[in-house]
């Protein structure tokens, strides 16, 4: 119960500074997406099951607080919580390699399912277009942060999980 008490508030903590002070942290078009990298770290710790559900759940309190396509981002994040999950299994802790390049496909993996979703819903951006100005800066961006900001959060959790 407690878990879960924390869970909610960590992931409200991070929707609202996401819709809030990332965006003036934008350097061209990369903007990091804390709310991913939480769900990337979740995967990484609890599995593909834990992952995809909190990815869902993320996706989906981000979807109403943005209202675009709602439903959308819950996808995204859940099949990327799902499949990090399902590729990383056990790694150490205190590895930030593992981190970064988790980072790093969930960034990538999380863009390309959005960007699939949103072409069948009609919008013609051409996918390299996006792959260069869009997805891999962000990817690069979410990489760092996750590095920064992954220290804290494995402090703050080591003594809270099962």
């Amino acid at each position: 119960m407690k878990k879960n008490i924390l869970l909610a508030i960590t992931l409200f903590i991070c929707v609202i500074l996401q819709e809030t002070w990332m965006y003036g942290l934008r350097i061209g078009n990369a903007q990091p997406n804390l709310v991913l990298l939480f769900v990337v770290f979740y995967a990484l710790f609890y599995g593909w099951q834990g992952g995809a559900l909190l990815g869902f759940c993320a996706g989906f309190f981000m979807d109403l607080c943005s209202g675009y396509y709602i439903g959308l981002t819950a996808i995204s994040f859940m099949v990327t919580g799902a499949l990090i999950g399902l590729f990383v299994g056990e790694f150490y802790e205190e590895n930030y390699f593992i981190i970064a390049l988790a980072a790093a496909l969930g960034s990538l993996l999380n863009a390309i399912i959005y960007w699939f979703c949103i072409y069948l819903l009609g919008n013609q951006v051409p996918f390299w277009q996006s792959l260069f100005h869009n997805f891999l800066p962000n990817m690069l961006y979410n990489c760092v942060i996750a590095c920064i900001v992954y220290v804290p959060l494995l402090f703050f959790y080591s003594n809270k999980r099962e």
